[in-house]
Parts: C-alpha cells; sequence; structure tokens
C-alpha cells in the first residue's frame, strides 16, 4: 500500500525527513510509469506543496532559486532580478 504525504512547508517535510525514510517526488512524470504495473509499497512525500522550494529570493551577494521553481516564474521574477 502506497503511503502518501504533502507537507505544506518545509520543516514538516524535514520533520517526517528526519522520521521515516521516504521517496520523494516532485512531479511524478518519471516516478508512476516506471511502476506501472507493479504494487506501490513505498512512502512517497510529495514536495510540490512546499512554498519554499518555489520561490526566487536575493540577497545582498546571492540569488536563490528554489528546486521547484517553474520555468515561466524565472521569466516573470527576470524583471526583479535585473536578468541574468
Amino acid at each position: 500500500m502506497l503511503n502518501y504525504y504533502r507537507p505544506d512547508n518545509l520543516n514538516d517535510g524535514l520533520v517526517a525527513l528526519s522520521e521515516n525514510s521516504w521517496t520523494l517526488l516532485a512531479g511524478g512524470t518519471d516516478f508512476y510509469p516506471a511502476r506501472v504495473g507493479k504494487h506501490l509499497n513505498e512512502k512517497v512525500m510529495d514536495l510540490t506543496g512546499i512554498k519554499e522550494l518555489r520561490c526566487i529570493r536575493e540577497t545582498e551577494d546571492q540569488i536563490h532559486i528554489g528546486a521547484l521553481t517553474n520555468p515561466d516564474r524565472y521569466r516573470l521574477k527576470q524583471k526583479f532580478l535585473g536578468g541574468f
């Protein structure tokens, strides 16, 4: 049986990771097709609800781009970050 968890913030996701072993999912394009016809018995953590992973932040000397930031979002933010 598939155990599915979708945290809505980074802290909750990190707490869950510290307590259990999870397969991390960030979309599922490859995950589900690779398991067709197989019994799903793993713990899956869906990262798409973690807003901290969908951000673009600028500090004095760095630009932070979250791992789940959509390329379209990047284009929208170019004007705010001065382009690259």
